[in-house]
């Protein structure tokens, strides 16, 4: 994780902030921000509240589709079984089911991200079984 906290270039302006003002504010902020959620909730505006619970999930989710897409393909499986009841509604009344719609949107993603490396071709996977050497 380290590793990767390096690699996130930071303003200049905020270099020269002494590191527990920065440290500070970013865990005040999060305070904040739960203190919030838990408003939202507490007063029964839950739409509110699920709005405000899923901008940090769906930035960590993204992150995580940027840096490990592979564990969002090992999860197509899992979506097709522990899903299925949960559908969206296509007209006629036919249904597309949601591991449909996760598979295209991978398949996007993918697409795309070969578009900005700008190599068509797979990724190379170490061999599961090695064939008998003779």
């Amino acid at each position: 994780m380290l590793p990767l906290l390096r690699q996130i270039e930071t303003p200049h302006w905020l270099e020269r902030l002494p590191r527990p003002l920065v440290i500070g504010s970013a865990i005040g902020g999060v305070v904040v921000y739960s203190l919030a959620i838990g408003a939202m909730f507490g007063t029964n505006r839950q739409l509110i509240g699920m709005a405000l619970l899923a901008l940090p999930l769906g930035l960590i989710g993204s992150t995580l589709l940027l840096y490990r897409f592979e564990w969002f393909v090992l999860i197509l499986p899992l979506t097709g079984l522990a899903m299925r009841p949960i559908a969206l509604p296509a007209g006629n009344g036919s249904e597309l089911p949601i591991s449909m719609l996760l598979t295209l949107a991978l398949s996007g993603i993918w697409s795309l991200a070969m578009i900005k490396r700008r190599t068509w071709q797979l990724v190379p996977s170490p061999p599961l079984s090695r064939p008998a050497s003779s």
